[in-house]
């Protein structure tokens, strides 16, 4: 994964691709598929779609991201606050992942 690029989107779709790639048709989410495996997940209101996994995926991500900057051997990295969606025990884990490979974190 290219860690320098700044389009978001295409690397969480990346991200979510590796750790889940039957949930994909065409290079693109299948919702039907995504349904099918995380429909005790989903919250549905008014016909729309909710997720509701309390960080399931989000902590898997984010602990697959750590792993890779960490093997990158940074000396700083700087996150968005809202990389970790209000989760403190997540960005706590990450903070102390980081710390123990001697990579100072900065989340601003």
């Amino acid at each position: 994964m290219d860690w320098q690029s700044l389009n978001v989107k295409q690397n969480n779709v990346a991200i979510l691709q590796e750790l889940f790639p039957n949930i994909f048709s065409e290079g693109k989410i299948d919702l039907e598929k995504f349904k099918a495996i995380f429909a005790d997940d989903i919250y549905f209101n008014n016909e729309r779609y909710t997720l509701n996994w309390a960080g399931k995926v989000l902590t898997k991500i984010n602990q697959k991201i750590a792993t890779q900057i960490i093997a990158l051997q940074p000396k700083k990295v700087i996150a968005l606050d809202r990389l970790f969606e209000g989760n403190d025990e997540l960005k706590t884990n990450t903070a102390l992942q980081m710390r123990d490979a001697a990579v100072e974190l900065r989340v601003v």
